[in-house]
């Protein structure tokens, strides 16, 4: 082992072998167990700025090597069998204790201490041996030595400073390094142990099982993966939640960087509980997603979108507000689950959860100095027709001031407007409002006409919501949105013939050039059925 205090890598402590084994115990027992072992480096090396540093770093080494010996012992056939004669031999030991007049806790710690179990050198030995090195190797002899040692580690003194220094380091430090490294090589060709007994454990009761998944199986991605896709029962999820496994992953930056896979290996198995035919099942899952809702890790966030989706429309409703908490600038957005989402909603009458993850979805912000949403805009044009024929068909009437917020929002967002005053802006935005006209893909373009879809459908369902719907467009001062006032009315000018009257008497409108197209269509529409008088005015 070379000497940590010329080796380093690391600021705090870990030379660039150590780093390697920190890499290799990520990526095989998960963060959990390769958390503890930098830290047991960085309190090794003396740098850390603590005075009595070696009682702490002695216990990191030994609860270090007792989760290894924990996690290893029965994939490695490490640990002693129980069987039905000695839990009898047991049970009769108890019985005889409680006469004596033991209390409870006494006898329960008489009994366990009753159970059969491997000496430390005889469940190294075995490790080892498993791991394909010999009982007089000298990895096997060092572990050996260490845990026949490791008293001495807390050994305490009211005239001595206890600093982890060169003396412990030799003596513990470097020692145990070289058999956590070698421990760590040697399983990488062995790992299908611990995949095995992670789908053995996946097979029993869960609640036998629950047990010993959470003393036993380490929190490697890949062996929580393999546990989770073997696990089909819903009868394990209330097992999982009381014992805090449908949390988001702990932190890890190294494993992200490291590994390729899911790091939220339970997201799978929800996904597939989401769909189960059992409401108490799902009422589990419900719980778990609103518990992550401020999560803002990226897996949970994907995973998590596909299990709302795979919910009934009624559930998957109550967590509009955990969709539209998860999508912000931020994320790293890159699926189909939301649009599927608002498909299910607005067919199924729950609107405003529809409109409220249509919003997140569909939201616009200001990146580099330009408009952007989650989409590139030809995409996003793409997306939105989708969930606006959805909604169209829905409530129109109900989606209408949502997205006449947005593109006011948006055009007070995009800085290519910012020179060109907010009545005008919309001229230049759109060329014609009828239907399958295209304008380049751009966002505002694509907002325009889902108003337009949403104004127009709610009157050609009813055209007596042509008032209502004007009534909505009128709030907005932008041009665009008279223009869409006369294209809507065009549709159905007999149903408010006063305002058709109104904006086709308006001087101002008559021979305005930006809104000659719409002011044509009602003209073409209701001038027929007007008063000569009023036809005498306008042709003056």
């Amino acid at each position: 082992m070379e000497n940590i205090e010329s080796d380093s890598a690391d600021p705090f402590g870990l030379s660039e072998e150590q780093a390697d084994t920190d890499r290799l115990l990520r990526q095989l027992l998960g963060t959990a167990i390769a958390d503890r072992y930098a830290d047991f480096c960085r309190l090794s090396s003396g740098r850390l700025p603590l005075t009595v540093s070696r009682p702490l770093a002695g216990h990191a080494l030994r609860e270090l090597d007792s989760l290894i010996r924990d996690v290893l012992a029965v994939p490695m056939d490490a640990r002693a069998v129980d069987d039905r004669e000695q839990e009898v031999c047991r049970r009769k030991a108890r019985r005889l204790l409680k006469k004596m007049g033991f209390d409870d806790g006494a006898v329960q710690r008489a009994g366990d201490g009753l159970k059969p179990r491997f000496s430390h050198r005889t469940q190294i030995e075995r490790i080892t041996g498993r791991l394909g090195l010999a009982p007089d190797s000298d990895v096997t002899k060092l572990w050996i030595e260490l845990n026949e040692t490791y008293g001495r580690v807390h050994e305490r003194s009211f005239h001595e400073r206890l600093e982890a220094d060169d003396t412990f380091r030799a003596q513990y430090a470097r020692r145990f390094d070289t058999v956590v490294r070698a421990l760590a090589v040697q399983l990488q060709d062995r790992y299908a142990a611990l995949m095995r007994r992670a789908k053995e454990i996946a097979a029993m009761p869960p609640a036998k099982g629950i047990k010993l998944f959470v003393s036993e199986i380490p929190g490697a991605i890949q062996l929580h993966l393999y546990f989770y896709e073997n696990l089909t029962s819903h009868e394990w999820l209330p097992f999982l939640e009381a014992e805090g496994l449908l949390r988001e992953p702990l932190p890890d930056a190294q494993i992200s960087s490291m590994l390729r896979l899911w790091a939220w290996p339970v997201g799978r198995y929800l996904v597939r509980m989401a769909s189960s035919n059992n409401a108490a099942t799902r009422k589990i899952v419900e719980r778990a997603l609103r518990a992550l809702k401020s999560s803002t890790h990226h897996d949970v966030q994907r995973l998590g979108l596909d299990i709302i989706a795979a919910l009934p429309a009624g559930e998957a409703a109550t967590l509009a507000d955990v969709v539209a908490g998860w999508l912000t600038p931020d994320t790293a957005y890159a699926q189909a689950s939301p649009h599927k989402i608002i498909a299910t909603l607005a067919g199924t009458g729950h609107v405003e959860a529809a409109l409220r993850v249509t919003g997140a979805v569909f939201q616009v912000f200001e990146r580099g100095g330009e408009l952007t949403a989650f989409f590139e805009p030809v995409m996003y044009e793409h997306y939105l027709n989708g969930a606006v024929n959805e909604l169209a068909k829905a409530a129109p009437l109900l989606a209408l001031p949502q997205f006449c917020d947005l593109l006011l929002h948006a055009s007070r967002t995009d800085q290519r407007l910012g020179s060109v005053s907010e009545g005008d802006y919309s001229y230049y935005m759109v060329g014609s409002l009828t239907p399958g006209q295209a304008d380049g893909g751009d966002i505002l373009s694509a907002i325009i006409r889902a108003i337009v879809k949403f104004a127009v459908a709610a009157v050609e369902a009813d055209p007596s919501s042509v008032r209502p719907v004007l009534e909505v467009l009128s709030k907005y001062s932008p041009r665009i949105f008279r223009r869409i006032e006369l294209h809507v009315l065009a549709r159905a000018p007999a149903a408010a013939p006063d305002l058709a009257d109104k904006f086709l008497t308006d001087t101002a409108l008559i021979d305005a050039e930006w809104c000659r197209q719409e002011y044509g269509e009602l003209a073409k529409a209701r001038f027929p059925h007007l008063s000569d008088d009023r036809r005498q005015r306008i042709f003056a």
